[in-house]
């Protein structure tokens, strides 16, 4: 899914957040954002280099997945900043870690798909994680959006932020699950239950005390959906 713009000529030089909240169950929670939307937004219309994810797409899954539908929620860092070389493509999407379908898969994915594995759920070549979202999973970035090239530009800017999402996740009782440094900083705000590691890039897959391989952190999250009463995940990442 991603927001129908009617003008072309909408940009974040020209457009405030604000204005493009989803008109669903998030909307009041949003409204009571508006000053700090407009804070980033003003940091936003400054900026000289090419912003990922494209504008219609930042708030991308808030509009998948209201309040009352999310059963875990996975905070990672930072939107993809790079660009592939040859064909000009950026795979920010709006759903933190996802990628358009039919990509190349970076390292982050295909660490994320050997867990999936690992975990015994059937993994694949298709690094687009929207099935997950269809069954309430909230991936979540902490930095909405991301300077060209330049990884975790924008973590400050959305601290206010996403410091309130999550507040506001956390008192419908649904677990984290927080992959890397900059997302465990933001658990000192949740007292719902919490499953952590490293991030599952190639730089800190395996380099920290808490290593994504071999965390089996899906088969956690559903251990605890399951104590909730709730159905569990189907972690697969296929190529259908």
């Amino acid at each position: 899914m991603e927001i129908k713009l009617i003008d072309e000529k909408y940009s974040y030089q020209n457009t405030s957040l604000i204005d493009l909240v989803p008109q669903n169950e998030w909307f009041d929670f949003f409204k009571t954002q508006e000053k700090e939307l407009n804070k980033i937004s003003s940091v936003l219309a400054k900026e000289l280099i090419q912003i990922f994810p494209s504008i219609e797409n930042v708030f991308r899954i808030f509009y998948l997945l209201p309040p009352q539908k999310i059963k875990v929620i996975i905070l990672g860092m930072s939107p993809y900043e790079s660009v592939d070389k040859k064909t000009g493509e950026n795979n920010a999407t709006g759903i933190a870690f996802s990628i358009p379908k039919k990509r190349k898969l970076n390292s982050s994915i295909r660490n994320i798909i050997k867990e999936v594995e690992n975990c015994e759920y059937k993994g694949g070549k298709n690094g687009n994680l929207e099935e997950w979202v269809k069954q309430g999973v909230f991936l979540y970035n902490v930095s909405l959006t991301v300077l060209k090239g330049k990884a975790d530009s924008h973590i400050k800017l959305y601290d206010n932020f996403t410091r309130e999402v999550i507040k506001y996740l956390d008192k419908l009782d649904i677990p984290f699950l927080l992959w890397g440094a900059k997302a465990q900083v933001y658990k000192k705000h949740i007292k719902s239950e919490i499953v952590e590691c490293s991030h599952p890039s190639g730089l800190s897959n395996t380099k920290t005390d808490n290593p994504f391989t071999g965390s089996k952190c899906f088969l956690k999250i559903n251990k605890i959906l399951k104590k909730k009463g709730k159905e569990e995940i189907d972690w697969s990442v296929t190529d259908g």
